[in-house]
């Protein structure tokens, strides 16, 4: 599949991760055969993986916020595993400009984002912190590749 039959797919997939292998063909242009080869190889190391996007507000998890942290350098082993494996962090990234990590966290309450912080900063040496609540979702998972 070309770069840009790749595109239109990805495109496709991306607006619906449950489009049609029948349909992703036609809009390509591609065979139903190559459509499905490329999904089980290429595709689905470019795809990384299908998933949903929750409605937050709808499941009462009302408080997002995205954290900025920078740890004592010898403790940045330990706050990455404990960071990883807390439930309340949708996504932790690995960052610069002065910081060790940005993370995406997500609760039912101020309240609660708030004890999460507490309890980091009771554990772990955090040089910086700056805290960035999430008021309204304008545009969310909208990217697209372009041909």
């Amino acid at each position: 599949m070309n770069a840009a039959n790749e595109a239109k797919a990805l495109t496709m997939l991306r607006q619906n991760g449950r489009a049609k292998i029948t349909d992703i063909s036609r809009a390509t242009g591609t065979p139903v055969s190559s459509t499905f080869e490329w999904l089980k190889g290429a595709g689905k190391e470019k795809l990384g993986r299908f998933t949903c996007l929750p409605n937050y507000a709808a499941l009462d998890y009302n408080s997002r916020a995205f954290i900025t942290l920078k740890c004592d350098k010898q403790q940045k082993p330990q706050l990455q595993q404990r960071l990883a494996n807390s439930p309340l962090v949708n996504s932790l990234w690995k960052i610069n400009n002065g910081y060790d990590y940005l993370l995406d966290v997500i609760t039912r309450s101020m309240g609660e984002l708030e004890n999460f912080l507490e309890v980091l900063e009771g554990k772990y040496t955090l040089k910086s912190k700056d805290v960035y609540f999430i008021i309204e979702e304008v545009k969310t998972e909208a990217w697209t590749p372009q041909p």
